[in-house]
C-alpha cells in the first residue's frame, strides 16, 4: 500500500471528521501573526504539498487550500475553493502568502472575493514583502486604497521597494491610517536584518541619513552579515562608529575583516564577559589575530588573564606562541595546559612545558584528561616531562574519582592503558578491588577480567604489563 492508498483510505471512511481533524491537528502551532512560522508552511510549499491538496481538495479545510493555491500560484484551486467551501478563510496571511511568492492573480482573488474571518471588521493582512516580479507602483497604488486589505510596514523591506513607492505609500496610507496607531516606524524598519534586502540605495540613505542618532549596533552588524559594503559606506560616511562589544554578534573571520576595513570600529572597549582579544582568538586564524593585537593591542580592557587559556584550547599552537610572545602578561599557564590536555592537543602541550615556566600539574589533572580528553599520548609526554617530579612524591595526590569516571562510563582502553603505565609505579597507590567493585555494578565485563586479571599478576608478584 503505497502512501495515496493509505491517504484514500482514511478520507473516504472518516469523511465526517476530516476538516475538524485537520483543523484541530496541523493548525495547532499556526502562528496568525508570522506567515514564515505556519507550522504545515514547509509541506504545503513542496510539489507533493500542492499535490495532497488538489487530489482530497473535498476532504480539507479552506486554509490549507488557500494556503497551497497561494504558494503555488494555482488560481484555478484557489476559485474551487471560493466555489465549493462553505466556511470562511481565518488565516488573514493568506493573501500575503501569494503576493509574497510572487502570485498576484491568487492575492487579488482572495481580496477580491473572500471574506476572511468572523467579524465584518477583518481585513487580508498584508504582513509580508512582496515578491521582485510584481512589485510596482501600480500594484502599490491598488492595495493602498482596497477595501478588504490592511497594510504592514513589513511591506517597505521588499527587495524590490524604491524610494518613491516609500513616499507614495507612507503618504497615502500609513499617515491616514496614524489615527489608529498604525504608523511607520522607520527606526524599526533599519533594525530588522530584512532592511538589507533593500536594493535602492537612495531609500537606505534616506533612512540613515533621517535617523542618524538613532543608529544602532545592529544595523552594523546586518549590514556586515549581509554582505553589503555600500550600506557600511553610507553609515560610515554619517560618522557614526561602533565598539568593541560588536565583535560578539560576528561568529566568522570574513565578518569581522569586514568590520576592520569598513572604517567603522572605534577603540571604545567596555567592560566584557568575553574581552575582544579572547573573541578573535576564538576565531583560529593567526593573521587576524595579528593583525587585530597591532591596531588594537594597546587598549585597555582589550584582553584578560585568560587569553592563554583560549589560544590553547584552539588547539593551534601558532597562535599559543603568538600570544606567549606578544602578550605574556595575558599567560594563565594552569588553565592554559589543563585546556590542552582536555581537547588532546599535544602540540601546544609540548609547547608549552617547554617554554613557559611555573606551570603546575598533578595526578589529579592526568585522572581528569581521562575523563574529558581521551588522549593517552597527551598523560604520557606529561609524565615524562615530569618524571623526576613525580617519584619524589611520598604518596599519590590522584583522585581517584576521576579514573572511577572513566570505569562507569567504559572507557577500557584508555583506564587500562592509563593504569598499566603509570598508576602501578611504586609511589602511587590505587585500590584495584574497589574499582573491581564497580565494574561488576556497571556490569562491564571486560573490566571485571582486566582487573581480575592484574590483581592475580599482582597476587604472584609478577611485573605489570607496559
Amino acid at each position: 500500500m503505497d502512501k495515496h492508498d493509505l491517504l484514500d483510505f482514511f478520507f473516504e471512511h472518516t469523511h465526517d471528521l476530516n476538516k475538524e481533524f485537520i483543523a484541530n491537528e496541523i493548525f495547532k502551532y499556526v502562528d496568525l501573526d508570522d506567515i514564515e512560522a505556519y507550522g504545515f508552511s514547509d509541506r504545503l510549499q513542496s510539489l507533493d504539498g500542492l499535490h495532497f491538496a488538489q487530489r482530497y481538495r473535498d476532504h480539507l479545510p479552506a486554509d490549507v487550500l488557500y494556503f497551497a493555491a497561494a504558494t503555488h500560484g494555482d488560481l484555478e484551486l484557489a476559485q474551487w475553493t471560493s466555489a465549493h467551501c462553505s466556511e470562511r478563510p481565518t488565516f488573514k496571511l493568506l493573501a500575503a502568502q501569494a503576493l509574497r511568492q510572487g502570485h498576484q492573480d491568487v492575492a487579488f482573488h482572495l481580496m477580491d472575493y473572500c471574506v476572511v474571518g468572523n467579524t465584518t471588521s477583518s481585513k487580508w493582512l498584508l504582513k509580508c514583502q512582496i515578491h521582485d516580479t510584481i512589485i510596482s507602483m501600480e500594484l502599490l497604488q491598488t492595495l493602498a486604497t482596497h477595501f478588504n486589505v490592511q497594510l504592514d510596514q513589513q511591506i517597505f523591506l521588499s527587495p524590490g521597494m524604491t524610494l518613491e513607492m516609500y513616499e507614495y505609500l507612507t503618504k497615502a496610507y500609513f499617515d491616514q491610517m496614524s489615527i489608529y496607531g498604525q504608523s511607520v516606524v522607520e527606526v524599526d524598519l533599519m533594525w530588522n536584518p530584512k532592511f538589507m534586502m533593500i536594493k535602492d540605495m537612495r531609500l537606505i540613505s534616506e533612512l540613515i541619513d533621517r535617523h542618524v542618532r538613532e543608529l544602532h549596533p545592529c544595523v552594523v552588524v546586518n549590514a556586515i552579515k549581509a554582505e553589503r559594503d555600500d550600506v557600511l559606506q553610507v553609515i560610515e560616511e554619517t560618522g557614526y562608529m561602533v565598539g568593541m562589544e560588536i565583535l560578539e554578534n560576528l561568529p566568522s573571520v570574513a565578518q569581522v575583516r569586514r568590520l576592520f576595513n569598513s572604517g567603522l570600529l572605534s577603540e571604545r572597549c567596555p567592560t566584557l564577559p568575553n574581552p575582544p582579544l579572547l573573541i578573535i582568538i576564538r576565531l583560529n586564524d593567526l593573521s587576524l589575530l595579528s593583525e587585530f593585537h597591532e591596531q588594537y593591542g594597546h587598549i585597555k580592557k582589550i584582553s584578560s588573564h585568560r587569553a592563554m587559556s583560549e589560544a590553547a584550547s584552539t588547539g593551534n599552537v601558532d597562535i599559543v606562541r603568538y600570544i606567549h610572545e606578544n602578550r605574556p602578561s595575558n599567560e594563565c599557564n594552569d588553565l592554559a595546559l589543563l585546556g590542552a590536555v582536555w581537547g588532546g592537543h599535544l602540540d601546544v602541550v609540548k609547547y608549552l612545558l617547554e617554554k613557559i615556566n611555573g606551570i603546575k600539574w598533578n595526578l589529579t589533572h592526568l585522572g581528569q584528561s581521562l575523563l574529558y580528553g581521551y588522549n593517552i599520548d597527551v598523560v604520557d609526554h606529561i609524565i615524562q616531562q615530569q618524571q623526576q617530579q613525580q617519584q619524589q612524591q611520598q604518596h599519590s595526590d590522584l583522585n581517584l574519582t576521576n579514573i572511577i569516571k572513566g570505569v562507569q562510563y567504559g572507557y577500557l582502553p584508555l583506564v587500562k592503558a592509563f593504569i598499566d603505565k603509570h598508576l602501578l609505579l611504586p609511589y602511587i597507590e590505587v585500590d584495584l578491588e574497589c574499582l573491581l567493585q564497580l565494574a561488576y555494578e556497571r556490569g562491564h565485563l571486560y573490566f571485571i577480567d582486566y582487573f581480575n586479571n592484574l590483581l592475580l599478576i599482582l597476587q604472584n608478584g609478577k611485573n605489570v604489563p607496559c
